[in-house]
């Protein structure tokens, strides 16, 4: 069999280490404020009012600013920094993946051991900042639950805009039902997830925005609820269930005859090749991520598989462009599997 290489220089190197420090500066630039502060001064703002506003100490924030300027993330006018609208807009929607890589890369030591032994490292320690950190990386896949896959699912949408009962397995810390809260303020939201922290979390966010009212979070669904809910959805959680078919059998019994279930998640990248786009790149180092874990992301068929096997029927795949590395299926309740 043929091997076709892609050759790469020095420069090409280079390039990737400088993502490195890239990565770190949008981490730092989001946990401190300074794109969201520099986004409020069109006509730009000195480093001292940049500091004293965002209560930091005005030496090292020059640094990182000086950093952020050579990468592109911001420009110096004549001593005013500023950041460009659609820069910050970028930032915001996924910006937050360079948490994620900054709180990967705290377990990146585990890795060889993983390496040498075969058995996934042990993320039961995980602390607040991952969990949370996940919560950012997919902030743009929870809009587009919202905005692309949602619309598409047959009478879902408008069940939802008019008001309807939502269920999401696997919440987290509650960002994704927090954004479906917003777009469908006349429907009633529950999460529910095994992760006592995370629930905890996602509680305090719905406070926060004042909408106890219709979003609710448990450990443990209450017997009571089967049979209520019109739309129940998985986001980019199936591969982390560690018997998914077990967990998508148990909650069937929640949705209601002409309730409608997603399943939406990351899927397994198909080629081994250097020829790829960055995102497939990025994608394709998620999924290293999640072997090293042991929650490597599952294909299409395996996700087919899954939803048939926990006795759903007539399963229709979503188109999920531009996102390929998405894979959606919405399906209702059956007795019997089937597609």
């Amino acid at each position: 069999m043929s091997q076709i290489y892609n050759e790469i220089d020095q420069e090409q190197i280079i390039q990737f280490f400088a993502g490195y420090h890239a990565t770190r500066a949008i981490s730092l630039g989001i946990s401190i404020g300074l794109f969201e502060e520099l986004n409020k001064h069109e006509g730009g703002i000195y480093c001292e009012q940049l500091a004293s506003r965002l209560n930091l100490s005005p030496k090292p924030l020059e640094e990182l600013c000086a950093l952020s300027c050579k990468l592109g993330l911001i420009a110096n006018d004549n001593g005013k920094l500023k950041i460009s609208p659609k820069t910050s807009q970028i930032i915001s929607e996924i910006g937050g993946h360079a948490a994620y890589c900054m709180a990967t890369a705290q377990e990146f030591r585990e890795y060889e051991k993983v390496l040498r032994t075969g058995q996934p490292m042990n993320v039961e320690s995980r602390n607040d900042s991952y969990i949370h950190a996940i919560s950012l990386a997919l902030k743009r896949t929870y809009d587009f639950l919202a905005k692309n896959i949602l619309p598409q699912a047959e009478g879902t949408y408008q069940k939802l805009c008019h008001g309807a009962s939502c269920l999401e397995i696997g919440c987290g810390e509650g960002y994704c039902i927090s954004n479906l809260a917003k777009i469908y303020p006349k429907s009633i939201f529950t999460g529910v997830d095994i992760e006592e922290k995370a629930v905890r979390k996602a509680r305090e966010l719905i406070k926060n925005e004042k909408m106890n009212a219709r979003v609710s979070f448990t450990l443990e669904l209450d017997t009571a609820l089967e049979d209520s809910f019109v739309f129940i959805y998985t986001m980019s959680s199936l591969h982390e269930f560690k018997d998914p078919v077990k967990v998508l059998e148990k909650y069937k019994r929640y949705l209601r005859k002409d309730g409608t279930l997603i399943v939406a998640d990351f899927i397994k990248p198909l080629s081994d090749g250097a020829l790829s786009t960055p995102l497939e790149k990025v994608v394709h180092g998620l999924f290293f991520d999640e072997v090293m874990q042991g929650t490597p992301y599952l294909d299409e068929k395996q996700i087919l598989r899954v939803i048939e096997d926990a006795g759903y029927c007539n399963i229709t795949r979503i188109n999920t462009t531009p996102l390929a590395y998405i894979a959606a299926y919405s399906c209702n309740r059956g007795e019997t599997n089937g597609r």
